[in-house]
């Protein structure tokens, strides 16, 4: 296991201001990378992958703007992610996609749909309809 740490400090001189910054990083040829980096303005953020591709990767960031970012996501396709932010206007915005896939093929919603293309299948077996209920009576009579 190889291990390797450094710790960078920057200062820059910026319209008169110093902008100091420190970056942590930590790498591990088995788990990848972690990267935390701070400075004075309020700017957080916070990185973790399990390796160099991306995958199974945690993003926390928060400024000085208020704006707050949590992504969570189980490879660098974007597959089972879940997204929640929110902002100094109040906005919020919550999405969980349970995707199988990166083209956002069966998603958990589709379990869920009742449009015209007959994903509703589950209201399909409880149907009302003549031809349902005679399936029904036709097996019940068999028996």
């Amino acid at each position: 296991m190889i291990i390797f740490l450094a710790i960078i400090w920057e200062q820059t001189n910026t319209f008169g201001s110093i902008l100091t910054k420190l970056w942590i990083v930590v790498s591990t040829r088995e788990s990848g990378f972690s990267i935390v980096s701070s400075n004075f303005m309020g700017i957080k953020e916070h990185i973790v992958s399990s390796d160099s591709t991306g995958m199974d990767e945690l993003v926390i960031s928060s400024d000085s703007t208020g704006m707050d970012e949590l992504v969570v996501s189980s490879d660098f396709m974007g597959m089972d992610e879940l997204v929640v932010s929110s902002d100094s206007m109040g906005m919020e915005e919550f999405n969980d996609v349970l995707s199988s896939d990166s083209t956002g093929m069966d998603e958990f919603n589709d379990g869920l749909s009742s449009d015209s293309t007959g994903m509703d299948e589950f209201n399909d077996v409880l149907s009302s309809d003549s031809m349902g209920r005679e399936e029904f009576n036709e097996v019940a009579s068999t028996e």
